[in-house]
């Protein structure tokens, strides 16, 4: 049975596992996850899970040991937090896998840029005239670098985009700003540290001259009467606005999906 969304599959999987039908969720993974090639790092994580729940911890990290042979890793707090792991916590192999992950995580240059820039051609230089500046949160599950192009066409409006990176990875091109306290404080560092560098930048460029900025919370458009997507919603401008007040409050309800009994 092929499924059309991964909402399904999902559902299904959590059905049968929750019924205490680990080994057909892991059949069901097995056969279905060549057919969400975007969600496979998810998969093979929920795959070796329900191996280690059956008795095949070996089999479990070799699954993950392969996502590192196609250069996708793990953060160590996700592989560290599972319950089915934590019984190999002090294991080897386990040890080594976290150590592998770690070391690709940390080289990994999506989440070395802690804030990712778009600017309008030919505007938002040092050294030219102001332009409005626009923070940018990606979405759960997602990184700064992915959310570039739902972003840009903010840059074709004459915006300056800053686009944050959160530091709650769950695996490569996957974190969350699920830690309310962390993500606020952490959001709110990165604004207060872009803005410091385009001052710096300008000042360098017009001698002592400060730069006039407009800072934006969220995804305002720059003209009014029009309808902007926000979360998948089109809103008008005024609820777009009143959605972006609550963005450094953030932003999402879940960690990885768990499957729950």
């Amino acid at each position: 049975m092929d499924f059309l969304t991964f909402d399904q599959l999902q559902a299904r999987l959590q059905e049968l596992y929750g019924t205490g039908n680990a080994t057909a969720a892991l059949d069901l993974l097995s056969t279905q996850t060549p057919n969400f090639p975007e969600y496979q790092p998810l998969l093979v994580y929920w795959q070796s899970v329900l191996e280690a729940h059956l008795g095949n911890p070996d089999r479990g990290l070799r699954l993950l040991n392969t996502m590192l042979e196609q250069g996708i890793w793990y953060s160590e707090a996700l592989l560290r937090k599972s319950p089915t792991f934590k019984g190999l916590q002090d294991d080897p192999q386990f040890q080594l896998l976290l150590a592998r992950n770690q070391a690709l995580h940390e080289a990994d240059p999506t989440v070395k840029i802690p804030v990712l820039t778009v600017r309008p051609a030919n505007r938002c230089r040092p050294g030219g005239p102001p332009c409005p500046l626009l923070f940018a949160l990606h979405a759960n599950y997602a990184s700064a670098h992915s959310s570039l192009p739902f972003w840009q066409p903010a840059a074709s409006l004459g915006w300056m985009v800053a686009a944050l990176q959160s530091s709650q990875a769950l695996w490569r091109g996957a974190s969350i700003w699920n830690d309310r306290q962390v993500a606020r404080e952490e959001a709110q560092r990165l604004v207060a540290a872009a803005k410091a560098q385009i001052e710096a930048e300008t000042r360098r460029a017009r001698g002592a001259r400060r730069v006039s900025l407009q800072p934006v919370t969220g995804p305002l458009s720059v003209a009014r009467g029009r309808r902007v997507r926000v979360g998948g919603e089109v809103r008008s401008v005024g609820q777009a606005e009143a959605t972006a007040a609550r963005l450094l409050g953030v932003v999402g309800v879940r960690g990885v999906p768990p499957l729950r009994r």
